[in-house]
């Protein structure tokens, strides 16, 4: 990975979020060239697809209180 390719948090929240297609439209392109030209990038990134596409076929309801966390609240 090129030293300008370091791998930190930062980056890693892009890779996620490119994932998920949560990335913000203006972020994508500039993310997305990274990973084309990075091996790294793109196994990293390949990990979190399969990540989700697991995570998604699970049958799974969250608990009531993290739920109650994460829903925004009713009025």
């Amino acid at each position: 990975m090129a030293a300008e390719e370091e791998l930190d948090e930062a980056l890693m929240a892009d890779l996620v979020a490119l994932a998920d297609g949560s990335l913000p439209a203006g972020r994508r392109e500039h993310v997305a060239a990274r990973v084309r030209r990075s091996p790294r990038l793109r196994e990293l990134l390949g990990e979190q697809v399969d990540a989700l596409a697991a995570t998604r076929s699970l049958d799974f309801e969250a608990p009531a209180g993290l739920r109650e966390l994460l829903e925004p609240p009713r009025s």
